[in-house]
């Protein structure tokens, strides 16, 4: 969509109609999309180094992978372009 959009807008406001207007404002005003930066940590490979690795991630980090999931899903199901 080449725009961020907080997660927690997907929950306060749960329809299509409402995503698309975030979207558009997002846009109108031009807001950076952050991206997930490789910081070279090893890939996990058990479980547990999943969970550990998951743990270690900051907030905005956590947002920036979501937002990146959803943005392939909505891709995927015709939404984005």
């Amino acid at each position: 969509m080449g725009v961020e959009v907080p997660v927690r807008s997907l929950f306060e406001e749960p329809t299509v109609a409402a995503l698309a207007r975030i979207v558009e404002q997002s846009r109108a005003a031009g807001t950076p999309v952050r991206t997930l930066n490789p910081v070279g940590r090893p890939k996990p490979r058990t479980r547990e180094q999943l969970e550990e690795y998951l743990n270690d991630l900051s907030d905005q980090e956590v947002d920036a992978l979501l937002n990146a999931t959803l943005a392939r899903r909505l891709k995927a199901m015709g939404f984005a372009g």
